[in-house]
């Protein structure tokens, strides 16, 4: 454990500090998941746009994925408990992805959509956006053909 002696030890700030300065030295030493730096990847979220609001509805996205976004320009059309309205882009760069389609519903807060700035940046996005809809991003394979009923049994 890392003690700085030049802190008084009253009630705990000695033991507080030098564990603040552990975990400084912990992320400090910490080596990456990936060489793709991912500080440039900003999740869109659903917003909440009324104190009642649980869920949003995209309408549609005014941008499509590859689309550069500026911070500030509106991004896609939310329908709420009460209204359809804009919602602006936090971040400027590239829509990377999108994780809920038009048409689909989502609750408050959760993710709907990536920005990235770089091309490394948007594959990461990218595999992010496959996991949170299932883990492909290949296309669904058509779905199997309902069974045909059982022959009739002879009477």
């Amino acid at each position: 454990m890392l003690v700085n002696s030049t802190l008084p030890a009253v009630g705990g700030v000695a033991s507080r500090a030098a564990s603040c300065q552990q975990r400084l030295v912990l992320r400090k030493d910490a080596k990456p998941a990936s060489k793709v730096s991912t500080q440039a990847i900003k999740e869109i979220f659903m917003p909440a746009l009324s104190s009642t609001m649980t869920e949003g509805k995209v309408v549609s996205w005014l941008k499509a994925e590859g689309d550069p976004v500026s911070k500030g320009e509106p991004i896609l059309v939310v329908e709420s408990d009460k209204a359809d309205m804009d919602v602006e882009s936090f971040n400027q760069g590239v829509l990377a992805a999108i994780t809920c389609p038009e048409g689909e519903r989502a609750p408050v807060g959760s993710p709907i959509g990536f920005t990235a700035e770089t091309d490394e940046e948007v594959a990461e996005a990218k595999r992010r956006a496959a996991a949170l809809m299932g883990g492909s991003s290949a296309p669904a394979a058509a779905a199997p053909a309902a069974p045909s009923p059982p022959p009739a049994a002879a009477a």
